[in-house]
């Protein structure tokens, strides 16, 4: 498989760094091809502007407009969105290292997806979900949180499930987009794990992407 890693997270030295740099570790064991954008290493900026595009259509200005005037019309997004579209392209499966930031992508990943999954590319006017521009790719997401799994729960102390907490994202993103889309992997409470926790969670992390392909279980999958 192609496999793209997209990485949002500041720290190399993070619980998320370690368990993009074991995932990507055992991919290329296994053989695959990998892609890479790590979005703090590239700067990438998450701010969505004109400068995106080199046409621009005039009159009323949209972006979501612009975009599909782009990608239809034969013009150019920038260059480090085109880099980025172009490896989603090449991807039969895309792995988001993230951290969570209030219940959601942090501001680089999801300049990402705005700038990224772009109208015409990733979606389109009637070409969503099953019909999405995405199909037959794959998604997943790793991430870690700082608080315990019992937080996460209709009674918990964060009064939602982490399902509930991922479904704008899988749902309203991957799936829209056309993608299948894998269970996801949480590591939960982060911040207070001992070393024993921290090495039995990247033992299962690495259990996951070792049959990543023979045995996946999905959240969702288009036929």
């Amino acid at each position: 498989m192609n496999i793209l890693s997209v990485y949002a997270h500041d720290n190399p030295k993070s619980l998320t760094a370690s368990l993009k740099n074991l995932a990507l570790g055992e991919l290329q064991r296994q053989g695959h091809t990998i892609l890479e954008s790590d979005l703090y290493a590239a700067a990438f900026s998450p701010v969505a502007t004109k400068l995106d595009f080199s046409n621009i259509t005039g009159g009323h200005y949209n972006y979501l407009l612009e975009q599909k005037n782009t990608s239809t019309n034969g013009h150019l997004f920038s260059p480090d969105i085109m880099s980025e579209i172009e490896k989603v392209a090449h991807a039969d499966l895309i792995i988001f290292h993230t951290p969570l930031w209030w219940f959601g992508a942090p501001a680089i990943l999801k300049g990402w997806f705005d700038r990224v999954f772009a109208m015409g590319v990733a979606w389109d006017a009637g070409k969503i979900f099953d019909q999405g521009l995405l199909k037959g790719k794959t998604a997943l997401i790793c991430t870690a949180v700082g608080y315990p799994e019992n937080y996460y729960k209709k009674e918990g102390q964060l009064k939602m499930t982490m399902d509930e907490v991922l479904k704008p994202i899988q749902n309203g993103i991957f799936s829209l987009c056309g993608m299948d889309v894998l269970e996801p992997f949480v590591v939960y409470n982060s911040l207070g794990m001992t070393e024993e926790e921290s090495r039995k969670a990247i033992s299962e992390y690495q259990f996951k992407i070792a049959h990543i392909q023979d045995s996946p279980t999905y959240v969702s999958k288009f036929d």
